[in-house]
């Protein structure tokens, strides 16, 4: 791949934060390589723990889907010649979800400012375009048949689908979730938004959020078994979660 993530994000931080420094840290950079791990499928189903105002939404919703956009697409049949992962580049379809909406289209608005940007233009717009015939604050489409949707948790996803499916913070954490409320969001998860995948033999789902019940979407997740990875990053530094990212 080009540059990684995690300087990826250092340079678009004055696009989405102009006058707020980068203040940088390990576990951004470990967020970032389990997210490149993502992008090159050798992670499908990714649960990413972290406490609040971590930069979460920021590197997930906002630097990791125009970021894989600057990536050449690699076929499957150039990986195997060229002996490296195959990707998606431009042509890859996001599906980006959050229990609140106007978050959701924030983050996605932040993601096209990016795109417009002169400095994401003059280093990567001759790899695609947007198009105008798709291109409002949350749904947007590009010339190589990449796009991004956003939706609300437990909002229609009919005729929806992508390559890189994200839960940001599925639970509202300012107030208590019933547990109905909690039970019809997994509902939504097992019979809804867990099959809106593109290609079922090679996809990914990140679901990156901070704890708030022992059967919230998160725990849910990790009692089925289906994260094939577990990146927990606590508030305070516990011995017995060291974080080793797969390489």
């Amino acid at each position: 791949m080009g540059r990684s993530l995690h300087s990826y994000m250092k340079g678009i931080w004055p696009i989405i934060e102009p006058g707020r420094t980068f203040a940088d840290n390990w576990h951004i950079g470990a967020i970032c390589e389990v997210l490149e791990a993502v992008t090159k499928f050798q992670l499908r189903c990714v649960v990413i723990n972290v406490p609040p105002r971590s930069t979460k939404s920021i590197g997930v919703c906002v630097a990791w889907p125009t970021w894989v956009w600057t990536q050449p697409r690699i076929t499957d049949e150039e990986a195997a010649q060229r002996k490296v992962e195959p990707q998606l580049g431009a042509a890859a379809r996001f599906l980006c979800t959050s229990h609140d909406g106007d978050l959701a289209t924030r983050d996605s608005v932040r993601s096209r400012r990016v795109i417009d940007s002169d400095w994401y233009q003059l280093r990567w717009g001759h790899r695609f375009q947007l198009t105008t015939d798709q291109n409002v604050k949350t749904n947007y489409e590009n010339d190589k048949t990449g796009y991004r949707v956003t939706e609300t948790v437990g909002g229609s996803v009919m005729g929806k689908g992508g390559d890189y499916r994200v839960i940001d913070d599925p639970h509202k954490t300012d107030t208590q979730e019933s547990d109905d409320v909690r039970e019809k969001k997994l509902l939504w998860l097992r019979e809804e938004f867990s099959m809106r995948y593109v290609d079922p033999k090679r996809n990914g789902l990140v679901t990156i959020m901070q704890r708030i019940h022992e059967r919230d979407m998160s725990g849910f997740m990790l009692a089925e078994g289906w994260a094939d990875y577990h990146l927990c990053i606590p508030m305070r530094y516990e011995e017995r979660r060291k974080v080793y990212v797969p390489r």
